[in-house]
């Protein structure tokens, strides 16, 4: 397998990293290994940037399905009798939640987690050794 890394194979592995989120996916579709391209991306800021965008990508992608199964749902079928009559939406709670968490924290975090945040002032702990004794 050669390790060079041509237009054509950067492109193809930029395109399917882009798509799959996955190095090795995309490694397999430009020919080269692995190895190579972290190699590549190591010596080349430019390739780098580029790897970084199409796994950007990639989230995004993602980031839309899950906003998708959330808000608009997907089909899931209805039966009668063992025949199938239908569909109804399907929604994902707990994708809404971790959406909100992600774009709202400061609303919709953990309410144990930002309690564990906050000062212990209100239990009278200051931090600091206490020098009245």
């Amino acid at each position: 397998m050669s390790h060079e890394l041509t237009p054509e194979r950067r492109l193809r592995f930029l395109t399917m990293l882009s798509e799959s989120g996955n190095v090795r996916l995309a490694a397999r579709a430009a020919g080269l290994s692995r190895q190579a391209l972290y190699r590549h991306r190591e010596a080349d800021p430019r390739f780098a940037t580029a790897w970084q965008a199409a796994l950007e990508e990639a989230v995004d992608v993602l980031q839309e399905a899950a906003r998708q199964r959330a808000v608009i749902g997907v089909p899931k079928p209805v039966y009668y009798q063992g025949k199938l009559i239908g569909h109804v939406p399907h929604y994902s709670d707990a994708l809404l939640m971790f959406l909100l968490r992600a774009h709202r924290p400061e609303i919709y975090r953990d309410r144990q987690a930002a309690a564990a945040e906050e000062p212990m002032e209100f239990l009278g702990f200051t931090g600091e050794a206490d020098s009245a004794q």
